[in-house]
């Protein structure tokens, strides 16, 4: 049984089924008033990737390299500061507000506080020009995690050795790849698995010493699907050489038109739908996402993540997430934007191990704060429930965070990529 919507924003149809009533009970939030794409949209608008400028930190006077531009109206630290005792996001605190929607007040709080010049938590080594990195070493101009010597690169998750590549996972020495997992020595692979030294491959599993090849699965010394022997596979690699590679791209990709195709990329996925899905189970419209159960409307989710709705990079161990953008671990979230380790926390950004947060931005270790102000946890408890029936009545509560406020250009941040206009 499912339940028809129309989007708030674009006013195309949506379905509610009964199991996404059962998330949104177990949540105690309201039914979405925005199409899953709207609600995407929103996300993305707040994920400046790739966009850097020079700029100068506002505390140490430092150049950096930022994502904000150097005549933003917001107070930027270089990240070394960022972390630093030399500030205390604590005196940034507000009292709630209850005569004034509760995303203006948010707002009021995200101009006032210093931002981080790059999304790093510092747990990265000589990666001063990479973005949205994570446990990285020695990566430029990339967005990466858990990875080494990454260069020119996008969603690059526990690699090394590899450039100008996106959403490449457990790869290594590969070059102009797309959409590959465990890969080796592999140059120009799209939507590959397990392939090691071949150059050209689409949609190709376990395969070796390939040459322009597409559909293929556990084959070796293959040209252009053509089965050789070593010695003849050899002597046809020879002849590529110098590599005209505007050529051999054009040769596979009226190969891979020939080939027949699955609906969906992806592998081990039980009862599953989307595309580009790994080793998931009872996901619902998921996209890019891997190791993940019984969630839905996601995209670039995964890694031990279970019960996400609505939800860009969740990972390594999420659970019960709604609308939260660029998080690990976490457990119990609503709206939440660049943080680690959270629990029990809503309407939060550039927060780290902390629990019982609401509305808060920049707070480490803390907990029982809204807006940046310390609670006791009755206190806490009390004006958060005031402040969510305070949201309920707004229409605000469960939503993310308006685009309007989103502390970057449209232009720069990802939503562009994918909706050209915004709403």
């Amino acid at each position: 049984m499912s339940t028809a919507n129309i989007c708030k924003t674009c006013s195309a149809p949506f379905q509610i089924t009964s199991k996404d009533e059962e998330f949104y009970k177990h949540l105690k939030v309201p039914h979405p008033t925005l199409c899953p794409a709207c609600s995407s949209q929103r996300r993305l608008a707040y994920r400046n990737e790739n966009c850097l400028h020079k700029n100068t930190c506002h505390l140490c006077k430092k150049p950096m390299i930022s994502v904000f531009h150097k005549n933003t109206p917001y107070t930027v630290y270089c990240n070394n500061c960022w972390w630093s005792d030399k500030w205390d996001p604590m005196d940034y605190g507000k009292k709630p507000d209850f005569s004034n929607p509760f995303f203006n007040q948010f707002y009021k709080l995200q101009k006032s506080i210093p931002h981080f010049t790059l999304f790093q938590d510092g747990t990265s080594e000589n990666c001063e020009y990479t973005n949205f990195g994570l446990f990285n070493k020695n990566c430029y101009m990339s967005m990466c995690g858990y990875s080494e010597d990454i260069y020119y690169s996008s969603v690059i998750i526990k690699s090394k050795s590899c450039m100008d590549c996106k959403r490449a996972f457990s790869c290594e020495l590969c070059y102009e790849c797309i959409e590959c997992d465990t890969c080796y020595n592999l140059d120009f692979g799209k939507d590959c698995a397990n392939c090691v030294d071949s150059q050209f491959l689409e949609d190709c599993i376990g395969c070796n010493h390939c040459f322009c090849c597409a559909g293929l699965r556990h084959k070796k010394y293959c040209f252009q699907n053509k089965q050789l022997t070593r010695q003849e596979y050899e002597k046809r690699l020879a002849k590529t050489k110098p590599l005209d590679t505007k050529h051999w791209q054009t040769q596979l990709t009226n190969l891979a038109q020939s080939v027949p195709k699955n609906y969906m990329h992806g592998n081990t996925n039980e009862n599953s739908t989307g595309n580009y899905l790994n080793n998931t189970k009872n996901c619902t419209e998921c996209f890019d996402c891997g190791h993940m159960e019984d969630s839905a409307y996601c995209d670039t989710c995964g890694l031990q993540v279970k019960d996400a709705y609505r939800s860009t990079n969740c990972g390594v161990g999420s659970e019960l997430c709604y609308e939260v953008n660029g998080v690990t671990a976490h457990h119990n979230c609503i709206a939440i934007y660049f943080a680690r380790s959270l629990s029990d926390c809503q309407y939060c950004q550039y927060c780290f191990n902390s629990k019982d947060l609401f509305g808060c931005i920049g707070l480490n270790q803390k907990r029982y704060c809204i807006f940046n102000r310390q609670y006791t946890k009755e206190e806490y408890h009390q004006t958060r429930k005031r402040l969510i029936t305070h949201m309920l009545e707004t229409g605000e509560y469960g939503e993310f965070f308006p685009i309007k406020n989103s502390p970057y250009p449209y232009k720069d941040t990802v939503a562009m990529d994918y909706f050209s206009k915004q709403t």
